[in-house]
């Protein structure tokens, strides 16, 4: 069951790219899962096997990928301090 919105998002041609990788999960099912949830005292809720499956793979990967953005951004921070020094020591002359 779709609200009125989706209803006419899903039936345009193309709405979803042709539809690669979505699964569309019913309210009903939504609700479901959050109140089967609710009973388990669970920490995550997750309606869906591809949900559930996002949420353990973002667990998993997010640390390394947190790394490699701090490795990023302190190559940055070298990078910009080395033209720093060179632009510092540069001079312009008037003649």
């Amino acid at each position: 069951m779709f609200t009125p919105w989706l209803g006419r998002h899903f039936s345009q041609e193309g709405a979803h790219g042709g539809n690669v990788g979505i699964e569309v999960v019913a309210a009903d099912a939504v609700a479901g899962a959050i109140l089967a949830g609710i009973r388990r005292d669970a920490f995550r809720i997750t309606p869906g096997i591809q949900m559930t499956l996002l949420a353990w793979l973002n667990s998993l990967v997010e640390p390394a990928l947190a790394r490699y953005i701090d490795w990023v951004v302190a190559r940055a921070r070298q990078h910009m301090r080395r033209h720093a020094q060179v632009s510092d020591t540069f001079e312009v002359s008037d003649t």
